[in-house]
């Protein structure tokens, strides 16, 4: 939850690491541990879902065969 946090108050509300650190009452160290491991659990999820996403897409475009 506080990865989430993190990538909001630095990609959405356009803080830099050490506004957003403060905000959290965190260390600046500790946001870019968050921001790391939220991006990394971003790109592990959306993974797999852009793989179903291109299997499906891919079945929807060659012709049926029955």
């Amino acid at each position: 939850m506080r990865e989430r946090e993190a990538i909001y108050l630095v990609y959405y509300q356009n803080l830099s690491y050490e506004e957003a650190a403060t905000a959290m009452q965190v260390k600046v160290k500790t946001m870019y541990n968050f921001i790391y491991m939220g991006i990394s659990n971003l790109r592990k999820h959306l993974s797999n879902s852009l793989v179903l996403f291109l299997c499906l897409r891919l079945f929807q475009i060659l012709p049926s065969f029955t």
